[in-house]
């Protein structure tokens, strides 16, 4: 029925647009020539002022158009009021399909999936629509931590100095050309490892570094063994150049304190001769020496282990840091005026004259607990 009525519309369309482009309707009536010939006479179709529907009134001209020249006018008049009835009738029709066809779905009035809220027709009567969630939260906290007091130091590494020494009272050791002084003549002098024949008076400085947050001291100890079973009497270094027989002492030589961003410039520090600690009565000597520490040289950093909402907190140092340091050395002395020879017939017999030096390194700490 819809393809009907669409193939009906497009009809009268096409007639329509006929009827415009010719400007004017006409009736065309046959004439009688001289000739015989039948000529045909184009005459003017009054318009009719009806109210009439106008799409109605184009058809019927274009009927009694094409029905002119077989009908009398009277004929034309007859299927004029014919064609109009039909025209009416099809237009009625037309017109109900045509509404049938565009009628719009009201979706409140049946199940409509489109999710459209239905409401009631009376507002105080209307349902509302509720919800709920619930949430739950966790806590994320550095259960594990690192100390706040952190220490880390670097030690002195006195395997690679030579503590070996040589006594030498009657100076025999600078006589010699061949041999090399370093720091000048002394009645003690250390070997090196560079040669046989290089002599030093002070050791090479044994380093330690503070790398930590918070101070730390270092401890210096020294001890003679074998002393007195070589006739040789431990004192002091005032005493040691007025003894009438043997003597000896050993000092222990701090560096003065400095910053450092590595190791090798605590090489350079200067010895505080000032400050030594000279060997006792009983061949000991002890030093100790503050290295400060360095809160401002680390970052906090709080890294993920790999258990779930566990952090620890880690002290990072800072590259560009600059660490306290300091050092020793020790120093020798012995009686220049005294007799050696039996100390020395001693030693040939197999006595042994040896020292002996250790250290500790102890941070100390502002407080003992964990922060």
């Amino acid at each position: 029925m819809i393809k009907n009525i669409r193939f009906y519309k497009k009809i009268c369309t096409w007639l329509t647009v006929a009827v415009m482009v010719a400007g004017f309707p006409m009736s065309v009536h046959a004439t009688e020539t001289d000739d015989n010939d039948t000529e045909y006479e184009a005459v003017e179709v009054e318009e009719d002022d009806s109210e009439e529907p106008e799409e109605t009134v184009e058809e019927d001209k274009d009927e009694a158009v094409t029905d002119s020249s077989d009908t009398s006018e009277s004929d034309k008049d007859d299927e004029t009021d014919k064609s109009d009835e039909s025209a009416d009738s099809d237009d009625e029709s037309a017109v109900q399909d045509d509404d049938e066809e565009l009628t719009y779905v009201n979706p409140l009035e049946e199940d409509h999936p489109s999710g459209i809220l239905m409401l009631d027709a009376d507002p105080d009567e209307a349902s509302s629509a509720e919800g709920s969630a619930d949430g739950s939260g966790s806590l994320k906290l550095t259960t594990i931590k690192k100390p706040k007091n952190v220490v880390s130091m670097v030690v002195p590494i006195l395997g690679n100095i030579n503590y070996n020494f040589v006594l030498d009272p009657e100076g025999l050791v600078a006589l010699n050309p061949r041999n090399e002084l370093i720091g000048g003549e002394s009645s003690v002098y250390f070997r090196s490892y560079e040669s046989d024949s290089t002599y030093t008076v002070f050791p090479d400085i044994a380093i330690a570094v503070n790398r930590s947050t918070v101070p730390v001291i270092l401890e210096v100890e020294l001890n003679v063994r074998g002393a007195s079973d070589l006739g040789i009497t431990l004192t002091d270094l005032r005493n040691v150049h007025s003894s009438e027989t043997p003597a000896l002492c050993f000092g222990i030589l701090p560096t003065e304190v400095g910053t450092v961003n590595g190791d090798d410039a605590a090489h350079e520090m200067p010895i505080l001769k000032s400050e030594m600690a000279v060997t006792d009565a009983n061949g000991h000597a002890y030093k100790e020496i503050f290295l400060p520490g360095s809160v401002d040289n680390f970052e906090i950093l709080t890294l993920p282990t790999n258990e779930q909402d566990v952090y620890v907190q880690e002290y990072r140092p800072l590259e560009d840091a600059r660490w306290s340091t300091a050092g020793f050395t020790l120093y020798g002395a012995c009686t220049r005026n005294a007799d050696w020879s039996e100390t020395f017939e001693r030693m040939l017999d197999g006595g042994n004259l040896s020292i002996t030096i250790t250290y500790k390194m102890t941070p100390v700490f502002e407080d003992n607990e964990d922060e």
